[in-house]
């Protein structure tokens, strides 16, 4: 695993499943919910998509859940 910045969000990318997970407020709209996606989610995208990974492989992991959540997060990591 190593990190990375994707736009102006932090994230890491998993050399051996080929999947980027990428940082992000618990409150903005991210693919899959109703709405528009966050300027600097798209962002992120983009520039994830940019360098190579496949939109399927991106994960995003919002804060909230990575800091009170740890054990549940890194469960749907490795998933």
């Amino acid at each position: 695993m190593e990190t990375m910045t994707f736009g102006q969000l932090p994230g890491a990318f998993n050399t051996h499943t080929n999947k980027a997970y990428i940082l992000v407020h618990p409150l903005w709209l991210n693919p899959g919910n109703t709405g528009s996606v966050a300027p600097v989610v798209e962002s992120a995208i983009l520039q994830a998509i940019q360098v190579g990974i496949n939109y399927e492989n991106i994960v995003f992991v919002d804060t909230f859940n990575a800091e009170r959540r740890a054990s549940w997060s890194i469960h749907g990591l490795v998933n």
